[in-house]
C-alpha cells in the first residue's frame, strides 16, 4: 500500500522482502544494503536518478533501514562464502531514510533482540553486549551517519526510545525531519486519521530530503 501511495505521488518505489528468523543479523540489513546497491546499479534501466535512492521501513523494517545505514554504511559484504559481484561495487548507503515507528534500541525493547541474536539472546552474560551492538541509538555517534532522515512515530506507541533517536539526530547534526503524531499507537501506516505523515514525507522528499 505504501509503495502504491508513493507511486501515485510520483515517487518510484520497490518492496524489499528481507530475511529474518531463522536468519540472524546481519542478514536482514545486508539485504537492505544489497537492495540499495541493486537499484543504484540499475538506475539507468529504471529511469531513476542514482543520487536519489532512498530507503524506508516500518517498525522492524525501520530498524533494518536504519541499521543498514548506521551499522553497515558502505562496508563490503562480510559473510561466510559470499562472493561479491559488480553490484557490490555500488555505494551501499541510501541518499535519505524514512524511518516510521522504527525499533531504535534494545534496552527498552529487549524482546525484539531475539529476532537478531537467536539463541545468544537467552544468555544473560551475552545479552548486554548484544543490546549495545545492535542498538541504533548506541552506535550512532558524532562521526556516524549524515544521511538525511525522516522520522515519524506516535505518542502512544508501545515501542520506546524513538524520542532519544530524534534527539541524537539533532545532536549529531544529521539533517532530519521528525513528525510526532499525538495519540497514535503502533502501526498507523496509511490510516486516514494520521495520513498527514505520508503527505509530509512526500513533500520532504520532493523538497530535497534535508
Amino acid at each position: 500500500d505504501v509503495a502504491e501511495y508513493l507511486n501515485r505521488s510520483g515517487i518510484s518505489a520497490f518492496v524489499l522482502e528481507y530475511r529474518m528468523n531463522p536468519y540472524e543479523a546481519p542478514v536482514c540489513y545486508l539485504d537492505m544494503q544489497r537492495a540499495i546497491r541493486y537499484v543504484r546499479y540499475h538506475a539507468d534501466d529504471f529511469g531513476l536518478d542514482r543520487h536519489k535512492i532512498g530507503a524506508m521501513g516500518f517498525s522492524a523494517g525501520g530498524y533494518v533501514a536504519g541499521a543498514s545505514e548506521i551499522l553497515l554504511g558502505n562496508q563490503p559484504v562480510k559473510y561466510p562464502d559470499y562472493v561479491p559481484d559488480e553490484v557490490d561495487r555500488e555505494e551501499g548507503r541510501a541518499d535519505f531514510l524514512g524511518l516510521i515507528y522504527p525499533v531504535t534500541n534494545f534496552d527498552v525493547n529487549p524482546n525484539m533482540l531475539c529476532l537478531l541474536a537467536g539463541d545468544d539472546f537467552f544468555d544473560p552474560k551475552k545479552r548486554p553486549k548484544l543490546q549495545k551492538q545492535y542498538s541504533l541509538t548506541a552506535q550512532m555517534g558524532p562521526s556516524g551517519t549524515k544521511t538525511p532522515q525522516f522520522l515519524c512515530y506516535g505518542t502512544k506507541d508501545m515501542l520506546k526510545g524513538m524520542d532519544l533517536y530524534a534527539k541524537q539526530l539533532k545532536e549529531c547534526g544529521v539533517p532530519h525531519k521528525t513528525v510526532v503524531l499525538e495519540g497514535a499507537g503502533h502501526g498507523f501506516t496509511l490510516s486516514k486519521k494520521y495520513i498527514t505523515w505520508a503527505e509530509q514525507y512526500v513533500a520532504w522528499i520532493k523538497g530535497g530530503a534535508k
